[in-house]
């Protein structure tokens, strides 16, 4: 490992090739707007990349044949329109729209963005009706999440899948389609009838925490999007512009962009490639250690768990102390709680409230021991205990 390291620094040095303009573009990773924008922006042949109409003519060749509508071919004599956050009935807004004129009528490519936020009630369901009724057959709704995860079915019911066929794609942004929806990392955002504005979460804007789905309008199985996932990832699409590319500039992005994809959602720790690779090696050259490589594999997950729940204990009893010795007028009952709940979205806490402090307007769903009254929370905004 040392000597991996040792050999990153001067790979940095030489090649800066652990650079990526996007660890500047947000505090823990970009927002979900600055992705769509930046998604947005490279489908867009009016902007300033430069390239035309030809990035998002890779896109919609590498869409599925079976999806049931001619495949427009974008022209720069044709009007070609694309919105970020389009506005829809229901308080809903649309991630990314692509207008494309064709001779049957305005053909829309959609994208629903979801690298780090979970559902909402229908959410996905509102969006195929709206574009049904608006475009007829002349669309598609690509669902774009980290590892190909499709909708749980809190935002897309079970039932209406088989209506959506051929209208209706989930695309990874980095990897093997579906990897991570068999491991059942699913995450929801309540029911609030809000959307996701900015990348903030306007969930989080209004003051309302997320809580789970019913329990039986959660997860559905992987194997159900199996005939509806893209055999290719954002990550893909990203390489195929870039060797297609005419312009530097606009390369070392897309290269940076996959690289993002790659590092963000590709499922690796926090070791660096090299890192990654000394223990490869090491493992092939030692298999006698494979089998301990494979125990500690199988402990991590509840390791984890353990560890996190420690950590937060120790946090919770941290500010219990500290309000004991720092403000003892305040500290007689005063209440500090803690719950760790895993890898779903808003779903670890860590509550600083009062019994007779005053009612806020109205209870906040996940908060229980709250139940309305004034409090100070901390929680995880994305999913598990990497946030």
């Amino acid at each position: 490992m040392d000597a991996a390291r040792k050999l990153e620094r001067e790979l940095d040095r030489h090649l800066a090739h652990r650079f990526n303009v996007f660890h500047y573009m947000g505090e823990d990773h970009p927002s979900e707007l600055l992705l769509s924008r930046i998604i947005a922006d490279l489908l867009n042949p009016a902007e300033r990349h430069g390239q035309g109409t030809s990035l998002l003519e890779i896109l919609v060749d590498a869409l599925p044949a079976e999806s049931g509508t001619p495949k427009p071919r974008p022209d720069l004599s044709n009007p070609v329109r694309v919105q970020l956050e389009r506005v829809i009935p229901k308080k809903r807004r649309i991630d990314i729209t692509v207008d494309i004129t064709t001779g049957a009528g305005p053909w829309c490519l959609a994208i629903e963005n979801k690298p780090f936020a979970g559902d909402q009630r229908h959410q996905v369901l509102d969006y195929l009706e709206y574009l049904k009724g608006a475009y007829q057959e002349r669309f598609l709704l690509i669902y774009l999440s980290p590892r190909g995860e499709g909708p749980t079915g809190y935002a897309l019911p079970t039932e209406e899948l088989p209506r959506w066929r051929g209208r209706f794609v989930v695309m990874p942004y980095w990897g093997d389609p579906g990897s991570a929806a068999r491991e059942g990392e699913y995450a929801q955002e309540d029911d609030s009838g809000l959307e996701d504005e900015g990348g903030t979460g306007a969930n989080e804007i209004a003051g309302d925490a997320v809580d789970d789905a019913p329990e039986d309008e959660q997860a559905i199985p992987d194997d159900v999007f199996a005939d509806f996932r893209t055999s290719f990832s954002l990550a893909e699409w990203l390489a195929t512009c870039r060797t297609q590319c005419h312009a530097d500039r606009l390369r070392w992005f897309l290269r940076d962009a996959e690289a993002f994809c790659r590092q963000q959602f590709g499922g690796r720790s926090m070791a660096t490639d090299s890192d990654s690779q000394a223990i490869r090696d090491y493992l092939f050259s030692n298999p006698s250690q494979l089998e301990t490589a494979q125990t500690v594999w199988d402990v991590w997950p509840k390791l984890k768990v353990e560890l996190c729940e420690g950590f937060l204990e120790h946090l919770r009893a941290e500010v219990h102390r500290r309000v004991q010795e720092e403000l003892p007028d305040m500290a007689p009952g005063l209440r500090v709680e803690c719950r760790y709940r895993g890898e779903k979205t808003w779903s670890n806490f860590l509550w600083l409230y009062r019994a007779g402090w005053p009612p806020w307007e109205k209870a906040v769903k996940g908060h229980p021991p709250l139940d309305g009254c004034t409090g100070v929370v901390l929680q995880s905004r994305g999913p598990g205990p990497n946030r």
